[in-house]
């Protein structure tokens, strides 16, 4: 009992802390030391001319997230990923006289965030990070073609926003739910011959994604593979015991389960590991194998190597990716004092910052002016960098970041790594043009699934 108590503790302390498909709109965060950055930026500074820019030719940037009390935003891996990009900007010659970075909390509702986008247009800035969870996306995407700024979304990237939501303003640098879903669909059906799964998650855009796109993919291989059940509950849904006693004890039981919704990751394993779950099914999820979660649960004993699959752009044990994760784990240090494994999360805004980066410095070189969202949009459009051993940019027809993706069959990487999960086969990437659903593929999709016949027009 005291080991279940102490189980159950840590799941309520890092239940705050994970994003992704999941809402992080709690706060929760750990205890920091004093000195951190200051409170959000006012809307309508005296100092703004229309336009987007300081009377002194200041650059402004919003970035909308949910922030704790200290003004910092509530989620580390955000708040690092932030501070990798003021670094990053002024590696460049762009430092805080250049650009100003203006906070906004996002808010408990769409309504809200929406409110909160507009106050960082009217206090002058030319673009805004999103750096939400995925159940706001479809609302972002909404205000982005309503106001004509261009919006970069940090989280997973879904059909609600580049079919159904679509908006030429939107821009998304997090995993792109279809693409990953279809990794994992060729790797579960195709090569290990999966014939049904069952959905446990949540209910946000890039969830539900995950869902429908594993059965749609999965069909493709195999006509008769389905589901045997589906469970889409809240954000901050913790107890599975019912849901896996009932799928364990039902007649079909699933050979695979989809997991997703990253609020609920540790309370799902740990409650799974107490019923022997993986005895009649493996977890597949993009959560499952991230750097956070897998110490926690395997310190608790209950993380099994053999039954967890993911995909992932962060190839923590690559040596391309060593610098990003010397420099995430040492502004962890410094803000928080705490080693944190690199997460991807923080990579997305860092991504995010890059192509504003980019666009920024070819806008100074030609003599641009960028105060028009379309003409950032238009050089967003068209940015190019190399980063983490790979070429990125922004697809013309869903605005997705381009990025290799890992495919994960975890196997322990050792007491010296921390015991991170890691692929057994270290070679099994996927480029962007081999996971990417093509424009007619979303086309199709969207007509036959989402009964979108326009989109593509």
């Amino acid at each position: 009992m005291k080991k279940l108590l102490c189980l159950l503790l840590a799941a309520a302390l890092l239940t705050g802390i994970l994003a992704g498909c999941g809402n992080n709109s709690d706060g929760t965060e750990p205890s920091v030391p004093e000195g951190s950055s200051g409170p959000a930026t006012e809307p309508n500074d005296p100092g703004t001319t229309p336009g987007g820019t300081t009377s002194g030719g200041k650059i402004k940037l919003g970035v909308v997230a949910t922030l704790a009390a200290d003004g910092k935003i509530s989620g580390y891996y955000f708040e690092i990923g932030l501070r990798l990009v003021k670094k990053m900007f002024a590696d460049a010659g762009l430092d805080e006289n250049s650009v100003e970075f203006v906070l906004r909390d996002q808010g408990e509702d769409g309504s809200v965030l929406k409110q909160r986008m507009t106050e960082l247009k009217e206090a002058g800035c030319v673009g805004i990070i999103a750096a939400i969870a995925d159940d706001f996306g479809p609302v972002a995407a909404q205000w982005a073609g309503e106001n004509s700024v261009p919006v970069l979304f940090c989280s997973n990237y879904s059909t609600e926003m580049t079919i159904t939501n679509y908006s030429d303003y939107i821009f998304g640098t997090g995993l792109n739910a279809w693409g990953f879903i279809k990794v994992l669909a060729q790797e579960a059906v195709g090569k290990r011959g999966i014939k049904n799964y069952a959905y446990v998650g949540t209910d946000g855009a890039g969830a539900a994604d995950a869902e429908n796109i594993l059965l749609y993919e999965g069909q493709k291989i195999n006509p008769d593979f389905h589901c045997v059940a589906s469970y889409r509950m809240s954000q901050t849904e913790t107890d599975f015991s019912t849901i896996i006693a009932t799928l364990m004890s039902q007649e079909e039981k699933p050979q695979m389960t989809l997991q997703q919704g990253g609020n609920a990751v540790i309370s799902f394993v740990m409650q799974a590991g107490m019923y022997d779950y993986y005895s009649i099914s493996s977890v597949w999820s993009d959560v499952i194998i991230m750097p956070f979660v897998v110490p926690t649960l395997v310190n608790a004993g209950v993380y099994n190597f053999d039954g967890s699959f993911g995909a992932t752009p962060l190839a923590w044990w690559d040596d391309d990716f060593a610098d990003y994760c010397e420099a995430f784990r040492t502004v962890g240090k410094e803000v928080y004092d705490t080693d944190y494994q690199p997460v991807e999360y923080s990579m997305y805004l860092y991504w995010a910052g890059e192509a504003l980066l980019n666009a920024i410095q070819t806008a100074r070189a030609e003599n641009i002016d960028i105060t028009d969202g379309q003409v950032l949009k238009g050089l967003l459009e068209n940015v190019s960098f190399t980063d983490f051993g790979s070429e990125h940019h922004f697809r013309d027809f869903d605005h997705q970041l381009t990025m290799d993706l890992f495919f994960v069959d975890a196997v322990d990487s050792g007491e010296e790594h921390d015991h991170l999960a890691m692929p057994a086969d270290v070679t099994a990437v996927h480029s962007a043009d081999d996971y990417l659903p093509t424009m007619e593929e979303m086309k199709t999709y969207g007509i036959e699934k989402l009964g979108v016949t326009d989109r593509f027009d």
